[in-house]
Order: structure tokens, then C-alpha cells, then sequence
């Protein structure tokens, strides 16, 4: 893995006990995100509820895969706040650095800022 780069953040209150979580992708009230709709960015480090929860909205980000991920795949938040690649009539959320297995960490490029996706066509 290439070592961490440019990244732009914000502090918002944990609404759960996030401190198992670190790098799955949270919404903006501190919690867990269930979907690409609703995820702020990538939960950077392990506040308990109450404590500062500091998301990464932009940059060179780590994440977890919810399934295998080739470099240069287009990714997508699921179920889990995991990242998995986008299919035809999705939103992407950034583009895959570092290829990476189901469960392990993945390098990609993101951008959950202003709600931005760009919804990915297969072709």
C-alpha cells in the first residue's frame, strides 16, 4: 500500500459507537452508512458515541472492500459502510488505487464532497 495522501476532513459527533469502524464510510449525523446516498466519507478514526468522529470526505483515502476490487475499478458505499465496485446505473464514489480483497483495506481516490456521484455506465 502506498503511504497515505492528500486528504480534506471534518469532525462531527459519533452517533454510535463507532470505535470498530475505522474506515468504512459513516454519514454525517456519525453513524454507520447503509448506502451510497447517504455516505458523508470514510470514518478516519475509533470515537465512541459522543467522542469527535473525523471524516474524510476528499483525497487519497483507505477504505474497506465488501468484495474483491481491481485497480481502477470505480467504487460505491454498501450495506456495511464497506466499498464495493459500482454496476451499470450506479453512483461512483472514487476510483480504486490499490487492488484489495473482501474485507481488506483498499486504497482509492473519493470524493463525497457537495453529495457529488458520478453514475457509471457499463461500455
Amino acid at each position: 500500500m502506498s503511504v497515505d495522501g492528500y486528504k480534506q476532513s471534518i469532525a462531527v459527533e459519533a452517533g454510535a459507537d463507532l470505535s470498530a469502524l475505522q474506515f468504512r464510510a459513516v454519514q454525517i449525523d456519525g453513524t454507520l452508512a447503509t448506502t451510497n446516498k447517504n455516505a458523508a466519507g470514510i470514518l478516519q478514526n475509533k470515537p465512541e458515541s459522543g467522542e469527535h468522529a473525523n471524516i474524510a470526505f476528499f483525497g487519497h483515502l483507505k477504505g474497506v472492500a465488501g468484495a474483491a476490487l481491481a485497480v481502477g475499478n470505480d467504487v460505491k458505499v454498501s450495506s456495511g459502510g464497506f466499498l464495493t465496485a459500482v454496476a451499470s446505473g450506479d453512483s461512483s464514489r472514487g476510483k480504486v488505487v490499490t487492488a484489495a480483497s473482501s474485507g481488506s483495506m483498499v486504497e482509492f481516490i473519493g470524493n463525497f464532497a457537495s453529495g457529488y456521484t458520478h453514475t457509471y455506465s457499463a461500455g
